[in-house]
């Protein structure tokens, strides 16, 4: 299936992983772009302490070689894995301004989800 999409891919892609970061290495190199911090202004840049945005960064560029597929990393979540819904709106807004061509997102929700307490309370 690579070589069929590497065959009919003209234009370079770029993808947006907004995640806990991506930690770039020898595999990705050249392949990572610099990327944003949406979460805070810690100094720590998009840099990733929880590893979840690196595995999901390596996963898209493992599936891609051959293939002018690069990422753009956005940080949204911070080293537990946990983000506001501020910095995931902040993370589209910049993916959006950079013009990249896919948005990957792979973020959890509440883990104190019941739909039956939420459809009780939507009642009132």
């Amino acid at each position: 299936m690579s070589s069929w999409v590497a065959g009919q891919q003209t234009e370079p892609v770029t993808v947006a992983v907004l995640d806990s970061g991506v930690e770039p290495c020898n595999e990705t190199q050249g392949r990572i772009l610099e990327g944003l911090d949406m979460f805070d202004s810690s100094g720590n840049g998009w840099n990733d302490m929880a590893g979840h945005g690196t595995h999901v960064a390596g996963t898209i560029l493992d599936c891609t070689r051959g293939l002018d597929v690069s990422v753009f990393p956005v940080r949204v979540l911070d080293e537990s894995g946990r983000g506001a819904d501020s910095s995931v709106i902040q993370g589209l807004k910049a993916a959006i301004a950079n013009d990249v061509d896919v948005i990957n997102m792979s973020l959890g929700g509440r883990r104190d989800f019941s739909p039956q307490h939420d459809l009780k309370n939507a009642k009132d």
